[in-house]
């Protein structure tokens, strides 16, 4: 497809990408949120969970952004230690609505929103 994805914007009313045969996906980079106010809502510790909250976040349009970093567990449950996970990190506002969509569809250890400090 030798077109740009960012080319089509402003659709016009009624017609959507898919209508345009192509997906354009809601994951932007941090530049892009400008100041609003990220949080991070899931912490992905495998590809398979990755790709399945990308495209759970992409079917509702839910803008977001994606990292890889370390973290360290201290689960009682299994091994502590550092391990490495996808950071999903969407607008502060959208927060509670993604926690909802990737819960609904069996991503369960979503991260609680943060209070105001």
């Amino acid at each position: 497809m030798g077109q740009s994805v960012r080319a089509i914007q402003n659709l016009p009313q009624g017609i959507n990408q898919r209508d345009c045969g192509v997906l354009m996906s809601p994951r932007r980079a941090p530049e892009e949120f400008g100041d609003a106010p990220l949080s991070l809502v899931y912490i992905a510790g495998n590809t398979t969970d990755a790709h399945h909250a990308e495209r759970v976040l992409n079917e509702r349009n839910i803008d977001y952004m994606v990292s890889l970093e370390s973290f360290t567990s201290e689960s009682p449950l299994v091994f502590g230690g550092q391990y490495h996970g996808v950071f999903f990190h969407v607008p502060r506002l959208q927060h509670r609505l993604a926690c909802e969509l990737l819960e609904t569809a069996g991503l369960r250890d979503t991260v609680e929103l943060e209070a105001d400090t």
